[in-house]
């Protein structure tokens, strides 16, 4: 076993040393000025074989369409089920992005401020008990700087392995709750630090049902996936066909392992499931000032302002991590993680490209020392991956 990964590791060491990769991406083009095919395709696989992935759906969009799309490898590996755009994936935290984009939905109707109490719009309170008298915003939790802390374990436990109801958000969060987690909040003041928090996300989708008056789940659907005809996309298996779905595999011992299609629960920080195709509609108004096609969801604005980083201490708008590159470029992302899957996407607003992947296997980067080199080269073949996509975007 250590052989064969000291085997990978110096192949991949090899593929990024070769001419195409000697200052970043520097692919060959022909006399068209266009990428060739065959090397791009074979790029795009070595990087499947190395983060170990059954299939991968891609895409690429540049002002208002889709440029470049295509899918490679087996959804569905014993059936010999070959990935396309419509190939459905669970896209897991990629779904916060649709929470934020309902909560500013409803703040350009005026029904709230971004830096209101969100206890003003609560039917409990929301107060990081080492600061009770600090109050928790809107943009704090759209930005995480709520001070919430990330426990997932206990979150999944509770509103999704034993389904509770967002009613028991008050049994959760406050100190005298019979479910509550100490870990829930972390020591410092709300909008002093950055912390990444699924729960943040979870409140958000439950204060845009006690605002709308709607379940999460229908006011996802009738305001942003049917206007962004995002018809391959929900929340409930029930509305799938489950043999469109990607099988979700862990490859462990040089095995791919099948896990169980299940559903999450959380909804709104990371039940999602879509297709690259549906997923490009949506990452559509965010390259496009609001718009898909002429129906639009935000005001040009309202993009503008979630694509701006909102405290000086951290480096997220709503929804969106800012990340300078090796090339001085500053990218918008957001990546979805969850056992079985990965997705992400991203925008380079300047140019207005963005990109989406989706693939159907995570293993994870291993606190095991056997098994750390496959994290490692897991984690370089995807930003290789992302590399290769924003390239193609140039064409």
């Amino acid at each position: 076993m250590k052989i064969r990964l000291i085997s990978l590791f110096f192949i991949f060491i090899l593929f990024l040393s070769s001419s195409f990769f000697s200052s970043g991406i520097q692919l060959k083009f022909n006399e068209n000025n266009s990428l060739e095919k065959q090397n791009f395709d074979k790029k795009i696989q070595l990087l499947m074989k190395l983060a170990h992935m059954p299939s991968l759906s891609t895409c690429v969009i540049k002002n208002e369409s889709v440029v470049w799309s295509k899918s490679y490898g087996y959804y569905d590996l014993k059936n010999k089920k070959l990935a396309t755009q419509n190939t459905i994936y669970m896209v897991a935290s990629i779904s916060k992005m649709f929470t934020a984009i309902a909560i500013m939905q409803l703040w350009e109707q005026g029904l709230f401020d971004l830096d209101d109490d969100v206890n003003d719009y609560l039917p409990f309170e929301l107060r990081n008990p080492h600061y009770p008298d600090v109050p928790i915003t809107f943009r704090m939790l759209l930005a995480h700087q709520s001070s919430l802390g990330n426990p997932e374990f206990s979150l999944f436990f509770y509103f999704s392995l034993l389904g509770y109801p967002y009613d028991w958000f008050n049994e959760y969060l406050n100190p005298n709750g019979s479910i509550y987690n100490t870990r829930l909040w972390n020591d410092y003041k709300p909008g002093e630090k950055h912390t990444y928090s699924s729960i943040a996300y979870a409140i958000l989708g439950y204060l845009v049902e006690q605002i709308s008056g709607e379940s999460y789940e229908k006011y996802c659907k009738d305001n942003i996936f049917i206007p962004l005809e995002m018809y391959n996309s929900s929340f409930y298996l029930s509305d799938f066909t489950i043999e469109n779905i990607a099988i979700p595999y862990m490859w462990i011992a040089g095995l791919y392992v099948p896990l169980p299609i299940t559903e999450i629960g959380n909804n709104p920080a990371g039940g999602l499931k879509t297709t690259t195709c549906d997923l490009s509609h949506f990452l559509t108004i965010h390259i496009n000032g609001g718009m898909y096609k002429n129906v639009r969801i935000l005001n040009e604005s309202t993009i503008d302002l979630m694509q701006t980083i909102q405290y000086e201490n951290g480096s997220d708008g709503f929804a969106w991590k800012f990340v300078e590159s090796s090339d001085g470029k500053t990218y918008l992302i957001h990546g979805g993680i969850i056992p079985g899957y990965r997705s992400r996407v991203a925008i380079y607003p300047p140019d207005r490209i963005g990109i989406i992947y989706s693939s159907n296997q995570f293993f994870g980067t291993s606190a095991k020392e056997k098994y750390r080199i496959i994290g490692i080269l897991q984690k370089i073949a995807y930003n290789q991956l992302e590399k290769l996509l924003f390239q193609k975007g140039y064409e």
